[in-house]
């Protein structure tokens, strides 16, 4: 029997950073939970709605290259700006799981398989970068702090959460791990995790920008390793960025100006740059130069070409310097894009009174002064990666300070630094209590004066607000399942609940996205408008209007179409299918209608 006896010798030792990943998944997964209990998503919006509508409309057409989504007519349909890459894991998990456990079960399965696999690779990234920041293998203490301050972050990758920006985050923590990686090889995957950001979306584009200034800056001035890291992002860039397209986005995108999504301005710019980047270090090797002089020639070779593509696109497409919603009219931005709470500047939380994120964000700007120690030392070793932690993570901060969108990165970023901070800053003795306390004082100070000086707002809900909020939850819909199919003009609100609904055959105007602009104008004309030439050109090509009958202590006397429906009255040229329902559903009869 002996032999078969284990001593403790013969067992490996459970590493370091194992037991430090481990941690942190439990940690990050106990979060997600948290998040769940009440049955609300902390960070849950629209675009996963959205994005359910549109797993949905692939598992039943399965038109991979098809952008377009029935359930929304304008009257003409909707085109989705998102990239199927997003799509993919849902769609294939879906479908092997739906003849075992019938559809509606592999789709709420899916919806929460897919985001907790994502933040795995979520943790596992930070971990590495941590790692590669610090130096070293990282205490549990350190790992403890590190994963409670990005619980903000986590949040996007609770069950349920299916948007594109769990995406987005593991595409830049990919960027950090293989950009910080002693490897110069990671570069390669460093530029296919910039490829695969800008297929997920846009707003990932000016910490890229930052993310490739720094690689480019440590190809200037560092070492040989930083040239080779520079020239593999430029080769998995070059090379990835139009098949990928292609494969999830198809011909029609990639070849048009689409300046909302990867279409051929994108493609282009990370195309030629990626050329510039894996060309320019290949060259450099030649020089005779040294020293200033080596990398004044090496920035001249880099500044000259990128100058020339800056000019290039430019010239083929102009229309994109508008940016990315040229689409959105004034009646739609008005209505809807202005009331947005993601398009406010951070103050609102301490309008609000959200103590949390304002203190969260105090966190972040305090991690932000002392991390400066750590990047300092690094360009001193010509080690440019830990400024371009840093930098990225300080826009994300700034811009979350002007945009609430982008509160999410911040949080994601910043608290890399954290084992450095602790485990060298603090326990190592790199950092005086003397800066450790200045630096508390001046966040402690500032937020002190934001909360004196900004004062809570409480702002008056009128109807266009009940029209955006009001899902219609609870009501029976069963009279869509009884009536002819056709086009509804409805809410954005009761749009949503109508889609929940998955009845073939009916489409509403439009939902709460750029793209459905027309849409969204059509339904503020309808129910806000005074004139009824207005309303009846809105409703041109309409079949019914729907409405959610509440009682409301809101005054709805800005939307008089609304105001008379949802109250219970009448309007003529609108004769009502069913009667008794919270949902009300009415034929338009164009003769008549006011």
């Amino acid at each position: 029997m002996r032999q078969f006896m284990l001593h403790r010798s013969d067992v490996a030792p459970v590493s370091a950073a194992t037991v430090s990943l481990l941690l942190m998944l439990a940690i990050a997964v106990t979060l997600t939970l948290i998040d769940i209990a009440d049955g609300v998503l902390y960070l849950g919006d629209v675009d996963d709605q959205m994005r359910a509508f549109q797993i949905r409309d692939l598992l039943t057409d399965h038109r991979w290259f098809d952008p377009r989504l029935e359930l929304i007519q304008m009257p003409e349909m909707y085109h989705s700006p998102w990239s199927r890459l997003v799509d993919l894991p849902y769609f294939i998990l879906i479908s092997l799981l739906t003849p075992l456990a019938g559809a509606a079960q592999a789709f709420g399965f899916a919806s929460a398989a897919v985001p907790l696999l994502l933040l795995a690779a979520f943790v596992a990234l930070n971990l590495a970068t941590m790692r590669n920041l610090a130096g070293s293998d990282i205490s549990l203490t350190s790992a403890f702090v590190t994963t409670l301050a990005m619980a903000l972050a986590f949040c996007e990758f609770s069950p349920g959460r299916i948007d594109h920006h769990s995406f987005q985050l593991v595409a830049m923590a990919a960027m950090f791990a293989t950009f910080t990686s002693a490897d110069a090889r990671h570069g390669g995957w460093g530029g296919a995790a910039i490829v695969m950001s800008f297929l997920v979306g846009l707003e990932c584009m000016p910490f890229i920008a930052i993310v490739l200034a720094f690689v480019a800056l440590g190809g200037v001035f560092g070492s040989e390793r930083d040239r080779q890291r520079m020239m593999w992002t430029g080769i998995a860039m070059t090379g990835l960025s139009a098949p990928a397209a292609l494969v999830f986005n198809g011909t029609g995108p990639v070849l048009a100006t689409l300046c909302d999504q990867i279409s051929a301005p994108y493609i282009t710019a990370l195309t030629l740059t990626g050329a510039i980047y894996a060309l320019a270090p290949m060259t450099w090797s030649r020089f005779g130069a040294t020293g200033w002089r080596a990398a004044a020639l090496r920035m001249t070779t880099l500044a000259l070409p990128g100058l020339a593509m800056i000019a290039v696109l430019v010239v083929l497409f102009p229309a994109c310097l508008d940016g990315p919603f040229p689409m959105i009219d004034d009646i739609s931005r008005v209505f809807w894009f202005e009331r947005i709470a993601q398009e406010r500047s951070s103050l609102s939380f301490i309008e609000e009174g959200k103590t949390g994120l304002a203190l969260t964000l105090a966190a972040m700007t305090f991690i932000a002064l002392m991390a400066s120690r750590r990047v300092a030392d690094g360009i001193v070793q010509r080690d440019w990666m830990p400024a371009m932690v840093l930098v990225t993570g300080i826009a994300a901060l700034l811009a979350t300070f002007l945009l609430v969108r982008y509160v999410r990165f911040a949080p994601a970023f910043l608290p890399l630094f954290l084992p450095w901070l602790i485990d060298g800053g603090i326990r190592g003795g790199q950092l005086s209590s003397r800066v450790i306390a200045t630096a508390l004082a001046v966040c402690a100070v500032t937020v002190g004066v934001l909360f004196a000086t900004v004062k809570p707002v409480d702002r008056g809900y009128d109807a266009i607000d009940l029209m955006t909020w009001d899902e219609c939850t609870g009501a029976d819909f069963s009279v869509l399942t009884r009536t002819a199919p056709g086009k509804i003009m409805a809410p954005l609100g009761l749009s949503f609940g109508i889609g929940q609904q998955q009845v073939a055959g009916f489409s509403i105007a439009g939902l709460s996205f750029h793209r459905a602009s027309p849409g969204i104008r059509r339904i503020a004309q309808t129910f806000t408008s005074d004139d009824s030439a207005t309303r009846r050109a809105a409703l041109a090509g309409f079949d019914y209007v729907a409405i959610c009958r509440r009682d409301s202590s809101i005054d709805l006397s800005g939307a008089p179409l609304y105001g008379a429906l949802a109250l219970g009255k009448d309007w003529p040229g609108l004769v009502e299918v069913e009667n008794g329902s919270a949902f009300r559903l009415f034929r338009i009869e164009r003769a008549l209608l006011q």
